[in-house]
């Protein structure tokens, strides 16, 4: 039985904690249903909120929803009220937005296949750093923006380092 408009299907240490994360930097109420074992999420069931058979899976006002980037932005446009993001239509609500999709999906993939290879993965099969150029690409794309950084949004976090926990909330002059 929920009591919230917003009930998280989660899993320590997975995608699903950006988004649990999200509603407490925006002091939503919400449900957690805590997946006792990984296998859960390929039953025919679980299959049923996300089809995908990951995480996260989040229902939103009766609606199913996945995609961790895509249900932080619905719970921002929903429920934030103006907090942690620039206002729709504005200049720094595009540099946001492009930030926001430039970590999801340039960043994020090249630092988890790199903590893939240097912390997961057997010795035999790690590939030294070195052979990630797509990553050294991104971070130094990351990089060259943070020098140039001109203001946060407030004093406390915004969307970004929810979407990609290390990495604080950046607005470059470009």
């Amino acid at each position: 039985m929920t009591v919230s408009d917003i009930l998280i299907f989660h899993f320590p240490s997975s995608r699903s904690g950006r988004i649990v994360w999200l509603c407490e930097e925006l002091d939503l109420k919400y449900d957690l249903e805590v997946i006792k074992h990984i296998k859960e999420i390929k039953t025919d069931e679980y299959k049923q909120k996300n089809p995908n058979g990951l995480l996260p899976a989040v229902k939103i006002e009766g609606e199913f929803y996945y995609e961790s980037g895509a249900i932080m932005q619905i719970i921002l446009e929903r429920f934030a009220h103006g907090k942690l993001t620039p206002a729709a239509n504005t200049k720094q609500r595009g540099k946001f937005l492009k930030w926001m999709w430039f970590l999801e999906a340039t960043f994020t993939p090249h630092l988890s296949q790199l903590n893939h290879h240097k912390n997961l993965l057997p010795d035999d099969k790690k590939v030294p750093e070195v052979q990630f150029p797509c990553w050294h690409a991104s971070l130094a794309t990351l990089l060259k923006c943070a020098v140039s950084v001109q203001a946060f949004v407030s004093k406390r976090l915004c969307t970004m380092p929810v979407h990609t926990r290390p990495v604080w909330c950046l607005h470059c002059s470009d």
